[in-house]
């Protein structure tokens, strides 16, 4: 999955499952709807990664297109924590 379009413009949260009717997939995607506007000012775009065996996960990606965080539920408030610590985000609330 390249990821490259999204460097230094957007988070990239990434849905890694094997199939679009597995349960977390559709929990995850359904909690990321639910809060898109708290997804949206922290600039957070959701993508689905689909492939065969794989086990489902949850990554989030940064503006430097590196690995933030790994976890197999989505738990908004968690990861807004998370975004709220990243050193663009706090460039971000100064200004």
């Amino acid at each position: 999955m390249d990821l490259s379009k999204y460097k230094w413009k957007s988070r990239i949260l990434v849905l890694n499952t094997t199939c679009y009717q597995d349960k977390e997939y559709i929990r995850s995607r359904d909690l990321y709807y639910k809060h898109i506007n708290d997804f949206k000012i922290r600039n957070v775009k959701l993508l689905a990664n689909r492939k065969k065996g794989l086990k489902f996960s949850v990554n989030l990606i940064g503006f430097d297109g590196t690995l933030k965080f790994k976890s197999e539920p989505i738990i908004p408030e968690n990861l807004f924590k998370i975004i709220g610590k990243m050193p663009m985000n706090q460039i971000v609330n100064v200004l």
